[in-house]
């Protein structure tokens, strides 16, 4: 979502962890307009593919985890791989996540790799980056600890976006709530300024904002109001027409239903 707004705004660092396949308009944007975009992501091929979309950019792909530890670790390759993750699947997660209206059937490991683990905050240091304007992350149950690899640097960072599970029922074994979530950041000095839902309403995207930089609570609340009215009008077009295509399944006005 940050994209659109690239073009108007002084260079930023912004940072991705869990990139996956990356996100084409967000590297085109910062290959236009000479932001710092940095992609964290541990499967091998996807790594090289960002390398690839990213050459000559400027644009710095890192093939590693993150988490609250430097070393490595086994990183497990799921059925469908942008669940893969550091953590294991919780035990029920085929009983209570599998949906008949969400294409994904099954939550299974295929593969387990070797991956190298790093801190944020140490990869901030070796990198001289002093002022992170956005930071993502997508680490499948392990965002809490990215978040928390910022140690002290947490104050350097301006907004931290977070899939949280929101769903009674955990996919991930090791996974944290958002109660937990909201208490680590608003123990850091953070409010939640947005949120919208995915998965068929059992997680949900919160951004967090540092109020170190946005210290005025009447300007942050308009703000806050403006661009959740905005994403919320986005991922509805967004989603339309996969609610679209439900509906007609759930009122039998598919083809196959009428033959």
């Amino acid at each position: 979502m940050l994209h659109p707004f690239l073009k108007y705004q002084d260079r930023q660092t912004l940072i991705q962890v869990g990139a996956h396949r990356g996100d084409d308009q967000l590297i085109a944007a910062c290959r236009r307009h000479g932001h710092r975009l940095v992609l964290f992501e541990p499967i091998p091929r996807y790594a090289e593919a960002l390398r690839v979309k990213a050459e000559g950019s400027g644009i710095e792909v890192v093939a590693a985890a993150v988490s609250n530890y430097n070393g490595s670790a086994r990183f497990r390759i799921a059925a469908h791989d942008d669940c893969s993750s550091l953590q294991e699947f919780d035990p029920e997660a085929n009983r209570t996540w599998v949906h008949p209206y969400h294409p994904y059937r099954e939550f299974s490991t295929v593969e387990e790799i070797e991956v190298p683990v790093m801190r944020l905050d140490g990869y901030l240091e070796r990198s001289g980056i002093g002022l992170v304007h956005s930071l993502e992350i997508d680490a499948q149950g392990e965002d809490l600890r990215v978040a928390d690899s910022l140690g002290a640097r947490v104050r350097d960072v301006v907004r931290i976006q977070i899939e949280v599970n929101i769903h009674s029922a955990p996919l991930y074994r090791n996974a944290f709530t958002a109660a937990e979530a909201d208490a680590f950041f608003h123990e850091r000095g953070f409010e939640r300024h947005l949120a919208w839902r995915q998965s068929m309403n059992r997680e949900a995207n919160v951004v967090y904002r540092n109020r170190r930089f946005h210290p005025y609570a009447e300007m942050n609340l308009i703000g806050a109001g403006l661009e959740q009215a905005a994403v919320s009008a986005y991922f509805a077009a967004k989603k339309l027409p996969t609610v679209w295509a439900v509906t007609k399944s759930k009122l039998g006005l598919s083809r196959g239903a009428r033959a």
